[in-house]
């Protein structure tokens, strides 16, 4: 067999195998049915890649699947998300956003923030009990806004629970679809990818990417307008 007629053969395997799971009613769980067949199949695609060790020319990504995946079994706290990790993502996102502002004109967000709050628009009363609001205040303020609205404690909800009642394949399935959403984000933004993956968080953008997809890759706004527009578009959407 050539390389081509070998990866041929060992994607039929898979597939052999993934037909052999779902007879088997492979079932007994607490998420969405069509979640776990996602996560069946990402663990067994996964597992299948491992074959490219056996070729030179695959060495490389060979590498980077063990990479990732020792990355991941270091610090399994990691493949857990929470309430406080949701907090921690959007901060760090709107930390980045207002960053490149000048004095005026984050003192011009915060008031123009302020004045849609007292409107009633966004719920940020909270955030201007004292008018010299820190900029890392702001940001925790928005974050824990985003994460507290109806829409998203049921998102972190679901994030908190999402590991629970899965079989090793299945948990290995959605670590796969992980971190295809953290190269995602580091295709798109790759200093925010950063960011996160210091604080080993890279992995949980898969939870939020919904919420901050369209607004990924904005960096070094220096016009207070712009980035009032993206907070505004974020908040109104909760």
């Amino acid at each position: 067999m050539d390389h081509m007629e070998n990866a041929l053969y060992l994607r039929e395997e898979a597939d052999k195998h993934l037909a052999k799971a779902l007879i088997d009613g492979h079932r007994a769980v607490t998420m969405n049915g069509r979640s776990i067949l996602k996560y069946l199949y990402s663990g067994i695609e996964r597992l299948s890649w491992y074959s490219s060790c056996a070729f030179d020319e695959y060495k490389n990504v060979c590498t980077q699947l063990q990479h990732e995946d020792i990355r991941a079994l270091e610090n399994l706290t990691s493949l857990f998300m929470n309430r406080n990790k949701c907090i921690l993502i959007f901060t760090l996102y709107f930390e980045r956003l207002t960053r490149d502002l000048n004095e005026k004109d984050r003192t011009t967000l915060k008031k123009n923030l302020r004045r849609e709050s007292l409107r009633g628009s966004i719920y940020l009363a909270g955030l201007f009990a004292t008018a010299n609001v820190t900029n890392r205040a702001l940001a925790q303020g928005l974050a824990d806004v985003i994460v507290s609205s109806p829409r998203n404690v049921d998102l972190v909800k679901r994030a908190a629970r999402a590991g629970y009642g899965l079989t090793v394949l299945e948990h290995y399935g959605m670590l796969h679809e992980r971190l295809k959403a953290a190269e995602r984000l580091r295709i798109a933004d790759p200093e925010f990818y950063w960011m996160l993956h210091k604080c080993r968080l890279e992995t949980c953008y898969f939870f939020v990417e919904p919420i901050l997809k369209p607004y990924i890759g904005y960096k070094g706004l220096k016009n207070e307008k712009e980035v009032r527009k993206i907070i505004m578009d974020i908040l109104e959407k909760l």
